[in-house]
């Protein structure tokens, strides 16, 4: 009968019927042992064995992976290599024709302070940009070697460059290039 009043009591305090009374020190060590003790049914973090199809997935993924860096490796290799032949046979201007590099940032720049330029005009950052202001930002940022991205002060309402060694890019989440600000 006792054991009956234990069990429903338990009951009561695993499935909250009743608010659990906890102060006596017996209650406390039925409470522990009987309802906190227990562990749950098909639980992710209990200890098992693994199954031999979990075992061999895991093998396979081991095996994707250590291909994947071989590959990497591989073509780190490859690229090297290929640097040093194109070093060998083509000039400095050749080179900067064909991968594009300071010109392509110079172009792609010119762009962008065009396009932000129109876009900050109507919001009303600034008071506009004419073409004797764009060469003058161009002339800036090709000292900088086109690092740098548009900015513009709040004061004047002017186009600024920011240079690239004044941008935070770790703070944009990049880890170079890309991003817009404010510059002052």
């Amino acid at each position: 009968m006792e054991n009956n009043k234990e069990i429903e009591r338990m009951n009561e305090l695993a499935f909250g019927k009743k608010k659990a009374k906890v102060s006596p020190s017996k209650e406390k060590q039925n409470l522990n042992e009987s309802v906190v003790g227990v562990g749950a049914i098909n639980s992710p973090f209990l200890q098992r064995e693994k199954t031999n199809y979990e075992l061999a997935f895991e093998h396979y993924m081991n095996e994707e992976a250590n291909k994947d860096n071989t590959l990497i490796e591989e073509l780190k290799a490859e690229n090297e290599l290929l640097k040093e032949v194109i070093k060998e046979k083509l000039t400095e201007e050749e080179i900067e024709e064909i991968f594009g590099g300071k010109k392509r940032r110079e172009k792609a720049l010119r762009q962008d302070f065009i396009t932000k330029a129109n876009i900050w005009k109507k919001k009303g950052a600034i008071r506009g940009m004419n073409q004797e202001m764009l060469d003058a930002l161009m002339d800036e940022a090709e000292k900088d070697n086109f690092e740098g991205k548009p900015g513009y002060d709040p004061k004047t309402k002017l186009m600024t460059y920011r240079p690239g060694s004044e941008i935070n890019w770790g703070g944009l989440g990049l880890a170079s290039g890309g991003g817009v600000g404010q510059g002052g």
